[in-house]
C-alpha cells in the first residue's frame, strides 16, 4: 500500500478508520462499511451493549430501516416509520408477520390452564381503551376461515365461516353441530 493515512487517533482519543475527523470512540467511514467479528474457537459471538445506567441503542441515522439477518437472509426489519416486519421486507403495520403456507405466530406457555389473561397462561389478548375493537380474518372468497379449539389429541371444536357458500358452522367433537 502507499503511505496514505489509514487510521487516526485524535486528541480526544477517538479512533477513525477511513476518516480524519472521528466523532465517536470508534468511527468507521467506507463505501461498504461493515464490521466482522470472527471467533475461531467458540460457536457463539456476542455484541454487548454494556452500560451502568441508561439505554443501549442500535440506531440508523436518517430515514433508514434497521435489518436483522440470519444465514445471510433478512428475518426482521424495523422500518424508518417504526413498523416491525418478520419475514417481510416492507412492513405495512405496527407488527407485520409473514410466512407462506404455515403457522405464522404462536402464543405458548407450558401451563395448560384457562382463566383470565395473565402471564402464566398462553393466551392471545386484544385490549382497547375504547369500545371499538375487533379481529379480522382476511382470506380468499373460496376458502374457509376457522377458529379452532384443540387439545393435545385433536381439534375438539371449531367455528368455521365458509366463503364459497356463505355460511357459519359450529363443530364439537370434530362434527358439525350447527349451521347458520
Amino acid at each position: 500500500t502507499s503511505a496514505a493515512e489509514r487510521m487516526r487517533i485524535n486528541s480526544s482519543g477517538n479512533v477513525g478508520i477511513g476518516t480524519t475527523a472521528p466523532s465517536r470512540p470508534l468511527h468507521i467511514s467506507a463505501s461498504d462499511c461493515r464490521i466482522r467479528l470472527t471467533d475461531s474457537d467458540a460457536p457463539t459471538i456476542s455484541v454487548e451493549l454494556h452500560n451502568s445506567s441508561g439505554s443501549g441503542i442500535l440506531s440508523t441515522n436518517g430515514a433508514s430501516d434497521l435489518l436483522f439477518q440470519t444465514n445471510n437472509a433478512e428475518r426482521l426489519r424495523i422500518s424508518s416509520t417504526g413498523n416491525v416486519g418478520i419475514n417481510t421486507t416492507a412492513p405495512l403495520y405496527l407488527l407485520d408477520l409473514y410466512k407462506s403456507g404455515s403457522t405464522v405466530a404462536r402464543v405458548r406457555n407450558t401451563l395448560v390452564t384457562g382463566g383470565t389473561p395473565s402471564t402464566t397462561h398462553g393466551e392471545f389478548v386484544i385490549e382497547s381503551t375504547d369500545a371499538n375493537m375487533g379481529m379480522e380474518f382476511l382470506g380468499s372468497t373460496t376458502a374457509d376461515q376457522r377458529i379452532l379449539f384443540s387439545d393435545t389429541g385433536a381439534n375438539s371444536g371449531q367455528l368455521v365461516y365458509n366463503h364459497a357458500s356463505n355460511y357459519m358452522a359450529l363443530y364439537t367433537a370434530a362434527a358439525e353441530r350447527m349451521r347458520i
